[in-house]
């Protein structure tokens, strides 16, 4: 279950390429404009894994102070089990069926830089809300179908390798992890609380952009001692994880002055002094935030845009 008062923000890389890769570079900021339009005639949605769920972008708001797009995405499947509601002080259960048509929906705030990491370049900070059914593999093919569509019959050029012919060309989109800091130097004085094994399970099945669903399966362990000799302790569990089948390793710590951080790398680390780590910051809001969303929650969204600075 989702807390509703603390997120974990995970920061990708977005990258917009062409295909083919010889064609010109495609404009990001255009390519959002188009896609606002989409939006607000609601029709920015994919249905996928067998017309069973379903990704939507609800809610999409264009910030020029920082140039920056602000996402609601959705993420909705009716095959998921049926919510139940236990009375707490009895054993009073009262489960909650959907009706035809509907999905358990979940829904979760990203955030798109529109400014390059290197002038003239196409790639681009994206940060997103950790939630179950909304991570970057999915949103990969997701946003990849979405900026197919609005730049459908948009793009062309003459292309060199052809004698000049004229010829179309689309996006293509990768959403990679951000690699922040060694991990040695990232647990200077911090204790760490605990640490997560992730496995992921892809599903045989694939969709027509041929892009694979995952399930997760995790284990959270508690450290006892999170103030011994960190590194390695954890390159130790790394090989036992890995031997078991685990994917990566998430290891939640305090920061001096109490700041919770997580850091997160692959089971196929080969020293995890020197590993790279994926940088995720960790944000408190109040009120609450439901698990599914109309609209975007402003102060939120305010919050996440600020890690952009």
């Amino acid at each position: 279950m989702l807390n509703p008062y603390e997120r974990w923000i995970y920061f990708h890389r977005f990258i917009l390429d062409s295909s083919p890769s010889h064609a010109p570079q495609i404009n990001l900021k255009e390519c959002i404009d188009e896609l606002q339009k989409l939006v607000d005639s609601g029709g920015a949605f994919k249905m996928v894994e067998n017309d069973e769920a379903c990704f939507r972008i609800r809610d999409l708001r264009i910030n020029e102070e920082n140039n920056s797009a602000v996402f609601l995405l959705m993420y909705s499947n009716s095959k998921a089990s049926d919510p139940v509601f236990s009375k707490l002080t009895t054993t009073d259960l009262r489960p909650e069926p959907k009706l035809d048509g509907e999905g358990i929906a979940v829904s979760a705030h990203a955030v798109l830089s529109l400014s390059p990491t290197e002038n003239g370049g196409n790639e681009f900070l994206f940060l997103l809300e950790e939630v179950p059914g909304l991570g970057r593999s999915g949103l990969e093919g997701f946003f990849q179908t979405m900026f197919r569509a609005v730049t459908k019959g948009r793009l062309h050029f003459d292309d060199e390798e052809e004698n000049g012919r004229s010829r179309a060309y689309r996006p293509r989109v990768r959403i990679l992890a951000t690699p922040s800091k060694a991990f040695q130097e990232e647990l200077e004085g911090s204790t760490v609380d605990s640490i997560e094994l992730v496995e992921r399970i892809k599903i045989s099945h694939f969709d027509e952009e041929h892009y694979y669903k995952e399930d997760v399966r995790t284990l959270k362990l508690k450290v006892v001692d999170g103030n011994g000799e960190k590194p390695t302790f954890i390159e130790k569990l790394r090989k036992k994880a890995r031997s078991e089948g685990f994917d990566d390793l998430k290891i939640h710590y305090k920061k001096n002055g109490g700041k919770r951080k997580t850091a997160v790398m692959g089971t196929d680390t080969d020293d995890v002094k020197d590993a790279l780590v994926g940088r995720v910051e960790y944000i408190e809001h109040a009120p609450g935030l439901s698990q599914c969303s109309d609209k975007i929650v402003s102060s939120y969204a305010a919050k996440i845009l600020g890690l952009l600075e």
